[in-house]
């Protein structure tokens, strides 16, 4: 879907699926199939995990982690264009230093250009320090954003793979008594057996 995170450690498999397309119209057109990849995700693994148990959760599990997902490749994005900016400072600056360089081999000749570079390098200041004040204030906000928002993803998903393993241990009870109830089922049985004898 988007970046891959390289500290998300959740499994994530790909299979391919085949699926026909829709039927063509009446004028005798052929029928295509299309191969589309399906994502196995650690929503998918862990609901044949648990053999169905709860769908809706293995489903949420799934879309929390595309989610965070999407969020990371937005924070890449973000740093992208941060470092854009920051290479756009850094070419003014350079521009900077060739203007101070002119002034200095012209100041003799043209006192008027003087002034007017001058006054162009101090709009580039102002300029500079209001697009880098813009930037890092942009840049906390993100990352501020990012992180609340991963944390609240996190603690859900810590919270649907409890909810999760609490199923599997009950459905492991379940078949336990299940076999249970049938011995006992069964013991009863003979001996109705045995007394009707």
């Amino acid at each position: 879907m988007v970046l891959y995170h390289p500290k998300n450690t959740s499994r994530c498999e790909t299979t391919m699926e085949t699926k026909p397309a829709p039927a063509a119209p009446s004028g005798g057109m052929e029928t295509a199939v299309s191969t589309v990849p399906k994502i196995r995700d650690i929503g998918t693994i862990a609901l044949e995990a648990l053999g169905k148990i709860d769908t809706v959760l293995a489903f949420e599990l799934s879309v929390m982690n595309d989610h965070m997902k999407a969020m990371e490749g937005e924070n890449a994005l973000i740093k992208a264009e941060n470092d854009m900016l920051k290479a756009k400072l850094v070419q003014q600056k350079e521009d900077e230093a060739d203007i101070y360089y002119y002034l200095h081999k012209k100041l003799d000749a043209n006192y008027e250009v003087i002034a007017q570079l001058e006054s162009d390098i101090q709009t580039v200041k102002l300029e500079r320090d209001a697009m880098d004040k813009a930037f890092h204030i942009k840049q906390d906000e993100t990352q501020d954003a990012f992180a609340k928002e991963k944390k609240e993803l996190t603690e859900r998903i810590e919270s649907a793979e409890d909810t999760l393993h609490a199923l599997e241990v009950f459905r492991e009870r379940k078949i336990v008594l299940e076999d249970t109830i049938a011995a006992m089922e069964s013991t009863l049985a003979a001996e109705k057996d045995n007394h009707k004898k």
